[in-house]
């Protein structure tokens, strides 16, 4: 292309945004400044990604690009405005100007918008001026030597801001480039469900033909995205700067699980969740746990402990290496009665259901949804169910496996993500204390009895059926086939029972994987008294609290 041809009005002064954030590589780095990291969270990546973006702003707002290591102011508008980023189309354009120098670019297209031309930004390996094909005739009376030579960009990133329309494009070169936008107004909007508005920057960049949307911003913001979503806003602040000191911890420790994919954590379960800004869940308490906190991550031996949480105990907290497999000195398993008399519906919960059918909560009776799994066959006849559990400290504590025996003797033993699969899911309609929530449970069925024989001694029987009675005249019957079965009370009462189990009721306590701090016993505690550091210090074994 041509070099400057036309006289140059004034020069943009372009200030180059080199980018700070430099990914650590440990963990006794990480634990330098955590304050004044600036974290990326992924909100739209992988299945996620999104066809189209849209976001808004209310105050001066600047388009960058970013290569990954340098950042490019590319325009600045004023005002209320949305933008909007697509994929184009089949498309041509007409290129004016080229350059290896964005500033010698943008003043080229400075000069055109003077004289009443309207040309955009393009970026592919090099800078571009380019307008519509349409626009040669008049364009070339200002350009003479302009070539009508057009240029394809079909599938570039194309950038556009209400009441202008298109102002950038550019061809995505790796999943590094991408555009940003800054504004120096507090928030930007994220158009998606909740329309949810977020403090920092956005960087939106390409993967698998979709775009992955990222939040840069200060870590210590960031946590008021996230500690009043991982728990109640309206709980104590004791407890919310544990949450809050938690929350930092992990997420300096977890810095580059999503390095891969150019971002620190995600914003959901996987890492922590994450919703940005919500004026009625920053509370006065969480504002103050987070201020009050500031910096402050838990270390064991100098590092940055990875400080994991859960929902609920259950009146147990768990060792590492039986939920994950790596034995952690700092997560050790433990009694915790602060959970358990938290007053949460979590507290005690049951699942009582039918064998067969559908509950009084409709839902699918416990054989038939065996058998819909495709673990037991149709004419499989439950007996009993047995567990197996975990220890921690020599308690038992979680389920490992269960056990459905069949009244002919054969088995089927269910790991902990069939169990998971087959019993969690379930309609939220149903109260709390009603559904399944964790592997802390034991099981009955309402045909499992204890039988007292000839000799005085008790054992239990879960398929009476296979049993022998002595009858009050000296015979003695065998059970098998008999449907009309009934037995006589201490107290003498006479009442039917069912040969085979009608019902099966799991009764548990607490939800979520029980490793590290619960968040209903951080409650509990703060509510009687103990203060953060005591919280953290009971549920994660020999740490300490130090701030930066």
């Amino acid at each position: 292309m041509k070099g400057n041809l036309i006289t140059k009005i004034s020069m943009v002064l372009i200030v180059l945004f080199i980018c700070s954030s430099i990914l650590p590589t440990n963990n006794a780095i990480q634990i330098v400044q955590a304050a004044e990291r600036e974290i990326r969270v992924g909100l739209y990546f992988g299945s996620t990604a999104r066809a189209n973006v849209t976001l808004s702003t209310d105050v001066n707002t600047y388009l960058k690009l970013t290569d990954g290591t340098e950042t490019y102011t590319v325009g600045q508008y004023g005002g209320n405005l949305n933008i909007d980023v697509n994929r184009t189309g089949s498309k041509n354009v007409l290129p004016v100007f080229s350059s290896n120098n964005l500033q010698a670019v943008q003043q080229q297209i400075s000069d055109l918008k003077g004289i009443g031309f309207n040309p955009i930004l393009v970026y592919d390996i090099i800078w571009y001026a380019v307008v519509e094909p349409n626009q040669y005739s008049a364009i070339s009376q200002v350009i003479p030597d302009l070539s009508n030579n057009t240029m394809p960009i079909t599938g570039f990133v194309e950038t556009s801001v209400t009441g202008i329309g298109p102002v950038f494009y550019y061809r995505q070169l790796d999943a590094r480039h991408g555009i940003q936008i800054h504004s120096e107004g507090e928030f930007i909007r994220l158009y998606n469900s909740n329309s949810q508005r977020y403090r920092g920057f956005m960087e939106i960049n390409m993967i698998s033909n979709n775009f992955r949307v990222i939040n840069q911003l200060n870590l210590e913001l960031y946590l008021r995205g996230v500690v009043p979503y991982e728990m109640s806003p309206s709980w104590n602040v004791e407890a919310l700067k544990a949450q809050a000191v938690a929350a930092r911890t992990y997420a300096i420790r977890n810095w580059n699980k999503f390095s891969s994919q150019n971002f620190n954590v995600c914003n959901t379960v996987n890492s922590q969740v994450y919703h940005g800004f919500s004026a009625s869940y920053e509370t006065t308490n969480v504002l103050n746990a987070i201020n009050g906190t500031k910096g402050e991550i838990i270390v064991a031996n100098g590092i940055a402990i990875d400080a994991v949480y859960h929902s609920h105990s259950g009146g147990h907290t768990e060792n590492s290496e039986n939920v994950w497999g790596g034995t952690l000195s700092y997560l050790r398993g433990k009694p915790d009665p602060f959970s358990t008399r938290s007053g949460s519906a979590l507290d005690s919960w049951r699942y009582n259901t039918v064998i067969t059918g559908v509950d009084a909560f409709g839902r699918q009776g416990f054989k038939d949804k065996l058998v819909s799994a495709n673990h037991i066959p149709s004419n499989f006849v439950i007996s009993d169910v047995t567990l197996t559990k975990m220890s921690s400290n020599g308690t038992p504590t979680r389920v490992t496996s269960m056990t459905i025996h069949a009244t002919d003797g054969r088995k089927v033993t269910l790991n902990n993500t069939q169990i998971w699969n087959l019993l969690y899911p379930t309609s939220t309609s149903i109260p709390t204390s009603e559904r399944f929530w964790s592997r802390m449970f034991d099981v009955e069925l309402d045909a499992v009895y204890s039988l007292i024989e000839t000799n005085g001694k008790s054992h239990s029987v879960s398929n009476i059926n296979s049993q022998r009675v002595l009858n009050t005249n000296g015979t003695v019957t065998d059970l098998q086939g008999s449907s009309n079965l009934y037995v006589l009370d201490s107290d003498g009462k006479v009442t039917q029972v069912s040969a085979v189990p009608t019902r099966v009721n799991f009764k548990g306590s607490g939800w979520g994987h029980g490793v590290g701090m619960s968040q209903w016993g951080a409650k509990r505690m703060g509510d009687e008294g103990y203060k953060y550091d005591e919280i953290l210090k009971y549920y994660y074994t020999g740490v300490t609290i130090r701030a930066n």
